[in-house]
Parts: structure tokens; C-alpha cells; sequence
């Protein structure tokens, strides 16, 4: 993990922790949820510290270019998946505070 680098006028902000939560289990049948969670910090501001969220979704994927095999080719990806809602707004003093505010926004969607 770097340190921030401002270029110019550009402002870059440094990932300080990532976590991948433990897989949250959906109705019968269907795939588990799994999130990543990334806080980033931001220097120069009162509230430093952002949170970025990733979901973990399962896509097949069939090449866009012609083959000279007989069928498709098809492959099962595992694409992570931005996912705005839960890190909407945080913006906390600290990595801890913006970690535990997103990990309660999801547990509190998926309470049951």
C-alpha cells in the first residue's frame, strides 16, 4: 500500500484496508452474496477516510470474436461488481469508522 501522490490538480486516493466478508446466504438455490469492501483515504479533508464496495457476481461469458470450433466457446467468469449503494456517503474520521458503518449497512439489508 503507497503513499498519495498528488499529480497537478489531480488528487489520488491510497486503498488502507480491504476486507472480503464472509459469504451471506441467500433463499434455497440461489448463489451466496459476496462483498469486498475497500477504504480509501483521502488526506487534506476533515472526513478522510471513503469506502468503495464490490459485489461478487458469477457471469458466462462467450467470446465476441469468430471461432472455427464447432459450438460456442462459453466460460464461467467471477467478475467483481461495483456496488454504490452501501458505501453511498460514508465519508468517516477514520478507516475503522467507514469500515464499521458499511459492514452495518450490510448486515442490517440482510438481517433476517
Amino acid at each position: 500500500m503507497g503513499r498519495r501522490v498528488v499529480s497537478g490538480r489531480l488528487e489520488q486516493l491510497e486503498v488502507v484496508q480491504v476486507v472480503d466478508l464472509s459469504p451471506i446466504s441467500m433463499a434455497e438455490g440461489a448463489d451466496d452474496l459476496r462483498f469486498r469492501i475497500e477504504i480509501l483515504r483521502r488526506s487534506g479533508r476533515r472526513a478522510s477516510y471513503l469506502a468503495r464496495v464490490w459485489r461478487l457476481e458469477f457471469y458466462r461469458i462467450q467470446p465476441s470474436f469468430p471461432s472455427k470450433r464447432r459450438g460456442a466457446i462459453r466460460a464461467d467468469e467471477q467478475i467483481l461488481v461495483r456496488d454504490t449503494f452501501f458505501a453511498e456517503g460514508v465519508a468517516e474520521r477514520t478507516a475503522q469508522d467507514a469500515m464499521s458503518k458499511v459492514v452495518r449497512r450490510i448486515e442490517a439489508r440482510f438481517r433476517r
